[in-house]
């Protein structure tokens, strides 16, 4: 159950008739406020409302939930994942000794974005969800609370063996761009410009005088982006080769799923298949998709100067695993 300011909604709750009987409930709260926000003049004890709240619901001898209501804190209510990763480490727990459709998620109370959290959080385990009605406004009915019906989502949020290996394998990769882009000339090292066959002779078709210089350009596309300084980005990767960075883990996504996996069916992973894989992993919220991917060209000639320019790539895709996705993945390995 969330928990806000009121905490009227987790009481009402848990004296319906609806969703009985109740084995254990978890209250989610938002970290103390240090300081007063709006209009209030003191700061929200928000783990002190929601303590209050545990005391009386364990007080009510009818429900027999002595030392059975757990305080959960969140480190944000600002935020989606705080809430998402909360509720599906409670269903991991729980769904080893209930059914899923005994595990019930209350969306009523909180921030907005705490609600959101919960829902997309219910939707992807596939759990019952319900909204509590203000008994204000709302009297003398059998029940308060509205049941939500969740989405049947064209894939199964649980992972198949293929997502889990592709998922797994992205949680395992790193992005670095290991570049600060500027317009410059840099000088060769007299060995970069050395036959090596021949030490002491300049390779073939390079110029002594001109070709000790290379000019870098920074391209519009990535002017100003993040990508003007070094970045690494954990959990991140590019399909292709070749563009994530110097370590050489980094491969890209095509070619490791190709040396390392094959499929559930004993099949080899091919270009197509992990597409397929990372269009449900997509939509399931577990990986996100960017086509803002930096790279520095390859050295070129052009008229009686060598050039290399940072750019962003119009082709190649990087993929990176979300909040959901790590939390997913920890509850199926």
């Amino acid at each position: 159950m969330l928990t806000g300011q009121t905490t009227n909604h987790a009481e009402r709750a848990a004296v319906d008739p609806s969703f009985k009987p109740i084995d254990e409930i978890y209250l989610i709260h938002s970290p103390d406020e240090e300081k007063a926000t709006g209009p209030k003049k003191k700061p929200t004890p928000f783990k002190k409302i929601a303590s209050d709240c545990k005391k009386v619901i364990e007080a009510i001898p009818a429900l027999n939930l002595k030392g059975k209501v757990h305080l959960v804190s969140i480190r944000s209510a600002f935020e989606l994942e705080p809430t998402m990763e909360r509720i599906i480490e409670i269903y991991y727990k729980e769904i080893e000794t209930h059914t899923k459709d005994k595990i019930v998620v209350n969306v009523t109370g909180g921030t907005n974005m705490m609600v959101v959290g919960a829902m997309i959080a219910a939707g992807s385990k596939h759990t019952n969800a319900y909204y509590v009605l203000d008994d204000r406004f709302h009297k003398n009915l059998q029940s308060y609370l509205i049941p939500i019906g969740i989405p049947n989502w064209p894939q199964k949020a649980e992972m198949e063996e293929n997502e889990q290996k592709v998922l797994y394998e992205i949680s395992q990769s790193t992005f670095e761009w290991p570049h600060t882009p500027k317009n410059e000339i840099k000088r060769r090292k007299p060995y970069d410009i050395a036959d090596p066959d021949k030490p002491d002779e300049v390779k073939k078709g390079f110029n002594i005088g001109k070709d000790i210089e290379v000019r870098y350009f920074v391209n519009d596309d990535i002017a100003g982006s993040e990508w003007m300084a070094p970045r690494t980005i954990k959990g991140a990767i590019t399909l292709s080769s070749g563009k994530s960075g110097k370590l050489a883990k980094n491969i890209g996504l095509n070619e490791i799923m190709k040396d390392k996996h094959i499929t559930r069916t004993k099949k080899p992973f091919d270009p197509k298949t992990v597409n397929r894989v990372i269009r449900r992993l997509i939509g399931n919220g577990f990986v996100t998709e960017s086509r803002n991917v930096p790279y520095l060209t390859a050295e070129r000639k052009k008229g009686d100067n060598r050039r290399r320019e940072y750019r962003i790539s119009k082709k190649e895709v990087m993929y990176t695993i979300t909040e959901l996705g790590k939390l997913e993945l920890r509850g199926s390995l």
